[in-house]
């Protein structure tokens, strides 16, 4: 046994004492601050797409004008009039060929080019927030034609390149391969 003299006293005196008390307190506010923000107390009420308050957010998202000036499109897609306007997205609804249908936030892109656009096979790059809807007609190997139907009604017929289209729900990670694809709708 040793003839040092034990020290006897609060645990708050000790320096790891001390860290652990201010560790405790600081989760204990943030806790308490993320508390009242979910709950409308500090700042607005968060919106999430996959919840009942959804139809809050797209009438929200719908009120919005228009992103940015009307863009034209190339000249390779035989569009000129009238303009397109992008038109925020509030979340998607993928169907897959074999029935299935999947619903995914507004943060989708396709894999290969890690963008939210449609790349043809020409290199016209078309944006998500001008699609209404696409739907895959054929694919294969990284490629096939898609019918784009565009925000003011107009139609393309496109060959397009392409590898996953990806994205996110409440339940996680989604990535679907463009063969088993039929058509994705963009809710606004």
């Amino acid at each position: 046994m040793s003839n040092e003299p034990r020290v006897t006293g609060s645990w708050w005196a000790t320096l790891p004492g001390l860290l652990t008390a201010t560790a405790a307190v600081i989760t204990a506010v943030t806790g308490l601050v993320a508390i009242l923000a979910q709950n409308g107390v500090l700042g607005e009420k968060s919106k999430n797409f996959m919840t009942g308050q959804s139809n809050e957010v797209t009438k929200e998202v719908q009120a919005l004008e228009p992103i940015g000036p009307t863009k034209k499109l190339e000249v390779e897609t035989g569009i000129s009039e009238p303009q397109l306007t992008h038109k925020a997205f509030t979340g998607v609804i993928v169907s897959l060929s074999d029935g299935s249908v999947i619903k995914l936030r507004d943060n989708i892109r396709e894999y290969c080019g890690g963008d939210a656009v449609l790349r043809t096979v020409q290199g016209q790059t078309i944006k998500m927030d001008l699609i209404s809807r696409f739907d895959v007609i054929d694919w294969s190997d990284q490629k096939g034609t898609v019918k784009i139907s565009l925000n003011n009604g107009q139609v393309l017929n496109a060959t397009i390149s392409a590898c996953f289209i990806e994205g996110r729900n409440d339940l996680g990670d989604f990535r679907g391969d463009f063969k088993g694809l039929r058509a994705v709708e963009f809710i606004r």
